[in-house]
């Protein structure tokens, strides 16, 4: 996950002199299309949209081993991940960072 963001946040800034935080948060207000070179499944970050397909591994003996969805079965779906439908959650869970509360 780290490899991802840092990458893109390399793409973000590139073409700023200053890496800046708010120079990162601007970019990717305008990045709609993200799977970070094929390490994730397509996402939407300038909308705030989470991926809706995903794959669950594990570190075991220093190498990563799948968990699920296991590739060909019914739940892989998704060219080896397994997509849902977003649920959308209603109800009070704070605030949290906000792009209006870190830009100003």
């Amino acid at each position: 996950i780290a490899e991802n963001a840092a990458r893109a946040f390399q793409i973000s800034c590139a073409d700023v002199g200053e890496i800046t935080r708010e120079c990162v948060l601007k970019a990717v207000q305008g990045v709609h299309k993200w799977d970070g070179g094929g390490i994730q499944t397509q996402t939407d970050p300038g909308a705030n949209t989470p991926a809706a397909c995903g794959v669950l591994v594990q570190i075991k003996n220093g190498k990563f081993e799948r968990l699920f969805p296991k590739l060909d079965s019914k739940d892989d779906n998704g060219k080896g991940f397994y997509c849902s439908p977003t649920i959308k959650l209603s109800g009070d869970y704070g605030k949290g960072n906000t792009i209006s509360s870190i830009l100003g």
